[in-house]
């Protein structure tokens, strides 16, 4: 598959979605200079990857979950890459067959170097993050003594 083609894939999958109301950061609509409400058009594959796929990587990876319920306890790492392929090959502009080359690279090369990869980020990040709270914890107790000393 060439360069081009793979360009293509991409460019036609991140603008295949539905339009949503534009917000600006307070939640509020945006309007142009004439009082139409602007839209934007989402895309399925960034908003997976930006939005779901990172909390049920981590909910995965450090078996953290919501509830005794949460339904992500079924999930495995795997099944969240799978899904980007389900979604690149459910687009309808340029359609990928389970079998391609580009899909099959994704498969071998892309998704186990990026799983592996993401699995030691999460688990190295939780560990920085409880250092850093046990870190003030430790902080608080000193301050709180010498808050009690000059009592």
């Amino acid at each position: 598959m060439n360069p081009n083609a793979i360009s293509e894939i991409v460019s036609s999958v991140l603008n295949v979605g539905e339009n949503v109301p534009a917000l600006d950061e307070n939640g509020r609509s945006i309007n142009d200079e004439h009082g139409q409400q602007i839209y934007i058009r989402t895309s399925y594959l960034l908003t997976y990857l930006l939005t779901e796929m990172p909390k049920k990587f981590i909910k995965c990876t450090l078996k953290i979950y919501d509830s005794e319920n949460d339904p992500d306890r079924d999930l495995d790492v795997d099944m969240l890459f799978a899904r980007i392929s389900d979604i690149l090959m459910s687009n309808t502009v340029f359609p990928l067959a389970e079998d391609s080359v580009f899909i099959t690279n994704l498969k071998k090369s892309i998704y186990p170097y990026f799983k592996k990869y993401i699995e030691l980020f999460v688990k190295e990040l939780k560990l920085f993050v409880d250092e850093y709270i046990q870190q003030i914890y430790t902080e608080c107790k000193y301050i709180m003594l010498i808050h009690n000393f000059r009592s």
